[in-house]
């Protein structure tokens, strides 16, 4: 059997909303465009008899899901599965769903049950880590990052200033100079920190940064 070429693969959390429906890819069933499943090939010996069953497992509660096409619009691959040669389905897409270790594992068996050989897909599921003075009691430093200001991050705002000052004295307010613009007195910034996991190769994949002002108003 000869379910992939790979012993392990790293991927992150489809933590984002390809299709800009509100809700984040892991909760969603229905993802058109999307890009971030995994598509793992599952080839079958070319000798197995007709009466052999291929069983495909999911290793590692809640840490990936298995999806029969990559905008999972064919729902789940109902798992554990056992299959014949004619009805496999060599084609599966993974998708992160929290940080951990997972895997798919394929087994080759008899029509008896005596197993031949099997094979296991190991998926290191990792997640960027976004943080910010949650608590708004740091200031300007980047002394934050505590377990309370994780558990709080994404309902807690983080407040603000509007730049509305002219520091430079050329009648355009702070906040629409553009990249000309001369810091003056006072000025500051404040401090958000990405961490990249270190299963990721940086080299090799790029990290977006979309700022969303939809869920602004003009008074915050």
């Amino acid at each position: 059997m000869r379910p992939m070429s790979l012993s392990q693969e790293n991927v992150l959390v489809n933590g984002n909303d390809t299709d800009a429906d509100g809700i984040k890819d892991t909760a969603d069933d229905s993802v058109p465009g999307e890009t971030d499943t995994v598509r793992v090939k599952a080839g079958l010996p070319d000798d197995a008899s007709d009466k052999d069953r291929f069983i495909v497992d999911r290793q590692g509660e809640g840490v990936i899901t298995v999806w029969k096409s990559p905008g999972k619009s064919g729902g789940q691959v109902s798992l554990p599965a056992t299959c014949s040669k004619t009805d496999f389905p060599e084609v599966f897409y993974v998708e992160g769903v929290k940080t951990g270790e997972g895997g798919l594992k394929f087994t080759h068996v008899t029509e008896q049950g005596t197993e031949i050989c099997s094979r296991t897909l190991t998926f290191t599921v990792s997640d960027l880590d976004l943080d910010i003075d949650s608590d708004n009691s740091n200031g300007f430093t980047t002394l934050f990052g505590t377990d309370y200001e994780d558990s709080t991050e994404e309902t807690e705002p983080k407040y603000v200033f509007v730049g509305a000052g002219d520091y430079d004295s050329n009648c355009v307010s702070d906040s629409a100079d553009g990249y000309d613009y001369q810091p003056g007195r006072g000025d500051r910034f404040v401090p958000l920190r990405i961490t990249f996991p270190k299963a990721l190769d940086k080299i090799k994949n790029e990290c977006r940064i979309r700022f969303d002002t939809n869920s602004l108003s003009k008074t915050n």
